[in-house]
């Protein structure tokens, strides 16, 4: 095990290395740059080539490259081009705050859409099972602004019970953490369905059942373990696309996250937070999968890294 985990960090950084050249390539493709949008309109083209060499934009993009790989290796980010300030002083923040909100939602989404998807399967072709995988289509379906909207309506506004925006508190996490987290467990109760079918389907299943284990031991105890093998790879890619992609729910409850930041900062063209910012999620959903495969080993018995 410990082999396989070294030799999975060992390739930490070429992923990073490949990132770190797609992402600087990818924005500097991108019509405009800084220095258009930080001067005033009607500036003239000395204006613009002075602001350009002063942001160091007039080296060949190559240059540029190394120059900010230089600092990277350095733990230096570089510093925002609108702000000024340091960009790890931008973003750390930004991503724990993103952070903390897939985390719950990611803890929502399992524990609803793993029962969900265990109740389905134990009760195949019944009015439950159809009645869930309805509920789970309606979730897969629904748009999570809308669906956010609608929280907020119902207990934001109408009841009062919790605030709408904004974060600082425990209550303030409830209903972006709920938005996505039900948007996921769709997702997580449909696969969990269809393994837990597949499982229950072999033959130490039907041995079990022969012995006159208990149906609900059969589920807990021999079922579940092996079903979720696939479940744990589908929520390694949920909470990677809950902690990078949750730009609208951050929008909607004004939380804010690192999605909106890097989203803003491509508008912007705010170079140093866009790289700095794919790098961290990069890191973040490496490091993710590593502990999926981890957890297939401890899972099934059978999984041995070599």
């Amino acid at each position: 095990m410990s082999a396989f985990l070294l030799r999975r960090l060992s390739t930490l950084p070429l992923v990073l290395l490949g990132v770190s050249i797609a992402v600087f390539a990818m924005v500097r493709l991108a019509p405009g740059g800084p220095a258009e949008l930080l001067l005033p309109q009607g500036a003239n083209e000395a204006e613009l080539v002075e602001l350009r060499r002063a942001l160091g934009l007039d080296e060949p993009v190559w240059i540029q490259y190394l120059i900010w790989m230089g600092d990277l290796l350095r733990g230096d980010l570089g510093r925002s081009v609108f702000t000024n300030r340091q960009v790890v002083g931008e973003l750390l923040p930004r991503f724990l705050a993103s952070a903390e909100l897939a985390l719950l939602s990611m803890t929502i989404a399992t524990l609803i859409g793993v029962v969900l998807g265990v109740i389905a399967a134990s009760n195949r072709n019944s009015w439950i099972d159809r009645a869930t995988m309805l509920l789970s289509l309606v979730g897969i379906s629904t748009p999570v602004f809308w669906l956010g909207y609608l929280l907020i309506l119902m207990f934001a506004v109408n009841l009062g019970w919790l605030p709408a925006s904004g974060r600082g508190t425990l209550t303030q996490l409830v209903l972006p953490s709920v938005t996505l987290g039900l948007a996921a467990a769709a997702n997580i109760a449909r696969i969990t369905r269809s393994s837990m079918l597949e499982v229950l389907s072999d033959d130490y299943i039907r041995t079990a059942r022969g012995k006159g284990v208990r149906e609900r031991t059969i589920l807990r105890r021999h079922a579940l373990q092996n079903a979720l093998i696939p479940v744990v790879t589908v929520m390694g890619l949920q909470f990677g696309a809950l902690l990078g992609g949750a730009v609208l729910t951050e929008t909607v409850f004004a939380w804010p996250g690192a999605g909106k930041l890097m989203v803003d900062a491509i508008l912007a063209r705010d170079y140093p937070i866009v790289q700095g910012a794919v790098l961290v999620f990069a890191v973040a959903f490496t490091v993710v999968n590593i502990l999926i495969d981890l957890t297939y080993a401890y899972l099934d018995p059978r999984i041995r890294y070599t």
